[in-house]
């Protein structure tokens, strides 16, 4: 933590200039990359963000395991893990799109629900194989995204699940994906939340910091303003337990990192111990106005 400065800074939510140190030296202890980031907290509205933010950020996907092939197995586990997580549809044959879909666990499970649900992946090579893997539509393009949105009128949901924190130009991405919804259409958000008590105790080796890929982390307050801006309404905004951050973060603790050896041997201690504590991700909903 440190003192009032000014800087180039500029808030990814309210444009503010002045902020304060918030943590220095982060380093990627999830991959290893060499290096390290700092985050600055807004003086204006508080948020916390990466500084100077990355015009770039696939350098940090490399090797990122998040991208990787699961076995069936382990994808059933993560289903029932991330049961109080994942968006669920007002109706089972909305349409929408899975926003950052990952390896495509929650784009399989939607469209085996009956669901009408694309993915997006910025990188095209990562596209193409959860294409292959999910029988689903994934674009890398914004513009093959929007054609698919006018093909259903309109989107009825855009999810991001843990993705949202990830991106450099937040206030944009939600504009253009509210132009995709129809009216009465959500973009959900689930996003690691910094003023939880596990962020508070693991401080840098908490695992939902995740350097260099997390640029930001919005609280409530930052949801309601991103959505004044972008036309849209906070329709809802809860904790939710997740204990997969719990699990990774004392694997940092023991170990000095991230390591899936160690992470999995965890998981059925910090899954009990999550009932316990208040949630460590923030689930929001912002609504397109209806006309």
């Amino acid at each position: 933590r440190g003192a009032m400065t000014k800087t180039d800074f500029s808030c990814l939510v309210c444009g503010g200039g002045d902020c304060a140190v918030y943590l220095r030296g982060c380093r990627d202890l999830w991959c290893g990359a060499p290096g390290a980031v700092d985050y600055m907290r807004c003086a204006e509205c508080g948020l916390v963000q990466q500084h100077p933010v990355p015009d770039d950020v696939s350098v940090f996907y490399e090797g990122y395991p998040m991208h990787s092939e699961v076995s069936e197995l382990y994808e059933r586990i993560r289903r029932a893990v991330n049961a109080d997580v994942y968006y669920r549809p007002a109706a089972p044959a909305s349409c929408g799109v899975d926003f950052g879909c990952g390896d495509g666990n929650f784009l399989s499970l939607m469209n085996s629900a009956g669901a009408r649900c694309c993915g997006f992946e910025p990188s095209a090579a990562l596209a193409e194989q959860v294409a292959k893997k999910t029988g689903a539509a994934v674009h890398s393009d914004m513009r093959a995204l929007a054609g698919e949105a006018r093909a259903c009128g309109g989107f009825d949901f855009a999810a991001m699940h843990k993705s949202f924190e990830h991106l450099n130009n937040p206030a944009e991405t939600l504009r253009e994906l509210a132009a995709l919804l129809r009216p009465g259409g959500e973009i959900y958000a689930v996003t690691p939340v910094l003023s939880s008590p596990e962020a508070k105790v693991f401080g840098k080796k908490w695992s939902g910091l995740d350097a260099p890929r997390h640029i930001f982390f919005p609280e409530k307050a930052h949801y309601l303003r991103l959505a004044e801006n972008c036309g849209l309404r906070l329709r809802r905004c809860r904790r939710v337990r997740f204990s997969p951050l719990l699990a990774g973060s004392l694997s940092i603790v023991l170990t000095g990192r991230m390591r899936d050896g160690v992470f999995k041997l965890l998981m059925p201690a910090s899954w009990a111990l999550s009932f316990l504590l208040p949630g460590s991700l923030l689930a929001a909903s912002l609504e397109k106005p209806r006309e």
